[in-house]
């Protein structure tokens, strides 16, 4: 799975994703404490997908 397909699929699920400006995709929270459940869900997402790249959480005003 690429970068994109695993952004695309993190769309699907309902998440706020896209691309950090370090170019790895990124899931982005609107509060700290979403943080945790939403590492748990992800591990579960990339399993399911096959996704071995590097990916992360960030915590934003909104997007």
């Amino acid at each position: 799975m690429t970068k994109d397909e695993f952004i695309l699929a993190l769309q699907n699920e309902g998440y706020s994703a896209g691309v950090a400006n370090n170019g790895i995709p990124t899931v982005f929270v609107t509060d700290a404490s979403m943080i945790s459940s939403v590492r748990s869900s992800l591990k579960q997402l990339i399993k399911q997908n096959g996704y071995c790249e590097s990916y992360g959480i960030a915590l934003t005003t909104g997007q």
